[in-house]
């Protein structure tokens, strides 16, 4: 039996699978700067206010967040001070289907070569 694990990916489906593995790690860390912004923003004693700070101020924190995403910084801070001023929370679920509600707001990114899709969702708070 031969070890995968230091065999480098070599068609392009496994490039595919391992770029929105590595794309859905990124969009993970900025659903977590995300949360942080909102908890501060509510006054929640136990929030970490470093993100909020960084949303607020020099935004050095978010670019290095969408650097790897190849998402503008500026876009993202702008849609996520929106979403704050609207009480938005930001899940990583996918919506059923026929059920998606007028508060959700989606993003469907699509699997190249495979029939899966990943969706991220913002619900009104």
């Amino acid at each position: 039996m031969t070890d995968t694990a230091d065999t480098p990916p070599t068609t392009a489906v496994e490039l595919a699978e391992l770029a929105m593995g590595c794309a859905d790690i990124w969009l993970a860390a900025l659903r977590c700067y995300y949360s942080d912004c909102r908890s501060a923003a509510r006054g929640i004693r136990t929030a970490h206010t470093e993100a909020l700070d960084d949303l607020t101020g020099s935004r050095e924190l978010l670019a290095n967040l969408c650097r790897p995403l190849d998402a503008d910084a500026e876009r993202v801070a702008a849609l996520m001070l929106e979403a704050l001023d609207a009480g938005r929370r930001w899940t990583m679920e996918a919506p059923l289907a026929g059920k998606k509600s007028d508060s959700d707001i989606s993003v469907t990114r699509p699997v190249s070569d495979t029939p899966k899709r990943k969706t991220a969702t913002a619900d009104v708070g």
